[in-house]
């Protein structure tokens, strides 16, 4: 994808705020991946649109925004090449 530091630790100013879903492979006891989300609504009532990634990228209208506040901003995932 292009996107990262390629360093072995990638870190953001969002991915404290995030929650993390972490694939975890219990035979080799390490971690296999992850994937980065946000409930909109809940970054929406913390901070506004300045607690989406997104809207780092993209401008949003009113409309979409109701539409945010519904739905989950998903990112930032990868996968040990091992995987």
């Amino acid at each position: 994808m292009g996107e990262g530091t390629g360093r072995s630790r990638d870190l953001d100013a969002f991915d404290v705020q995030y929650e993390h879903i972490v694939i975890w492979d219990g035979a080799a006891a390490r971690i296999a991946g992850a994937y980065r989300i946000m409930r909109g609504a809940h970054a929406l009532a913390r901070q506004g649109l300045a607690g989406l990634y997104s809207a780092s990228l993209f401008r949003y209208s009113d409309d979409a925004i109701t539409r945010i506040a519904e739905g989950l901003e998903l990112g930032r995932s990868f996968v040990v090449p091992d995987y």
